[in-house]
């Protein structure tokens, strides 16, 4: 179990951490490409120009995900600062909904 707060966040893992952590630091590592292309294998370009390619649909996801955090944080802040809702935004405050 986690502590306080860590049990409601986000579980996340960090590549580089866990491998100092889990493999012993005095031993050689390499990536899997580097040693393919060691030995001949012909894709490691390939891999590259797809790995840009998702790298970069990847950027264009979360900036199109910040807009929409940004959208609906303003429409809360719009909402709770509106006279008309302000009944209902105190019985959503008295159980922590808003």
């Amino acid at each position: 179990d986690a502590q306080l707060p860590y049990d409601k966040m986000k579980k996340s893992s960090i590549p580089e951490a866990a491998a100092i952590y889990s493999f012993n630091p005095t031993r050689k590592r390499t990536l899997l490409g580097e040693l393919g292309t060691a030995v001949g294998w012909k894709y490691a370009d390939v891999v590259a120009k797809n790995e840009a390619e998702r790298k970069e649909r990847a950027a264009k996801w979360y900036a199109a995900k910040q807009l929409k955090q940004k959208a609906v944080a303003e429409a809360k802040e719009k909402i709770l600062a509106d006279e008309k809702y302000k009944a209902k935004v105190a019985i959503l405050k008295k159980f922590g909904y808003a």
